[in-house]
């Protein structure tokens, strides 16, 4: 299993054999695929007979096949909605058909209506016996606080590189090593930087902004490359993150500098999330870099 080794499915298979379930699960972290991927096993585990994963049993053998009848995974569509919350309502009356509990699973709640949310808070705060909800969020932010209060937390943790490696069995080490340097033990954000085989690729022109970016003539040249793709951008920004954290306290430029820098990085990220112009964020962005550079020579 991918989360094995991490200390929160450790805890959570501890409650699963001692009985000591929550009512309501609160996965939480800046990875969605983590995120999903921890709930997975967490309940490949609960439910199977012998609290292993054996994958002989009914439950286990129900799981793999996703034919639980007692496992209930929601919204329906791209987003929780209404909807999805009423019929969570109705079918959380009925009781378990195969296993001891029936397990409601809400997906990425943070991309949910405030009425969807508001609209199961009553069966969050008084659970039917024999139910129990399972919640991921990469954005706690966007949950209610009334939500937030009413669930048990598991912080999802970032997998070391034999676990992540594990997962990602089909890339190649180089590649792996790679994206794994720049993104860490993160599923999504590893998946995203294997999507088309451009990691290195896109590694270059980070390293090229890094090392090369010294006076306006380059811009344009720079910020051609960098609005081609939204993924790809967001992955060069992470990328020189981590080149300028790695200069922290090393004498080549200020710690203010690369404060400076690191959050112009931050806030070009939140630019591309928000929609805002790729050409307008990345021609931007490096004129930043030139002038926070210049005022700190």
């Amino acid at each position: 299993m991918t989360f094995e080794k991490t200390q929160a499915l450790k805890n959570l298979t501890n409650a699963i054999i001692s009985g000591d379930i929550p009512s309501a699960l609160l996965f939480y972290g800046e990875d969605e695929l983590s995120n999903n991927t921890l709930v997975l096993e967490f309940l490949q585990m609960f439910f199977c007979e012998n609290h292993n994963f054996c994958k002989t049993c009914e439950s286990c053998i129900k799981m793999i096949s996703k034919s639980n009848p007692d496992l209930l995974i929601f919204p329906k569509n791209e987003s929780f909605q209404v909807a999805d919350a009423n019929e969570i309502i109705e079918n959380a009356q009925i009781s378990p058909m195969l296993n001891a509990y029936k397990v409601i699973y809400i997906k990425n709640l943070d991309k949910s209506t405030e009425s969807a949310q508001n609209k199961i808070l009553k069966i969050l705060e008084e659970p039917p016996k024999r139910v129990i909800f399972v919640i991921t969020t990469s954005k706690t932010s966007a949950i209610l606080p009334t939500i937030l209060s009413r669930c048990n937390k598991v912080c999802v943790e970032e997998l070391d590189y034999n676990s992540a490696k594990e997962y990602f069995k089909n890339i190649d080490d180089e590649t792996f090593s790679e994206a794994y340097k720049n993104f860490g033990g993160f599923l999504g954000k590893l998946e995203s930087s294997f999507l088309g085989g451009k990691i290195k690729e896109i590694s270059n022109l980070a390293d090229d902004i890094f090392n090369n970016l010294k006076s306006s003539k380059e811009i344009i040249s720079y910020s051609s490359k960098l609005c081609k793709n939204k993924n790809d951008f967001l992955i060069v920004l992470k990328i020189l993150e981590n080149k300028f954290r790695s200069l922290l306290g090393k004498h080549i430029l200020s710690n203010l500098c690369i404060a400076e820098i690191i959050e112009e990085l931050n806030k070009a990220k939140r630019e591309i999330e928000n929609n805002v112009s790729l050409g307008i964020v990345s021609d931007n962005l490096l004129m930043q870099i030139l002038q926070i550079k210049f005022i700190y020579k």
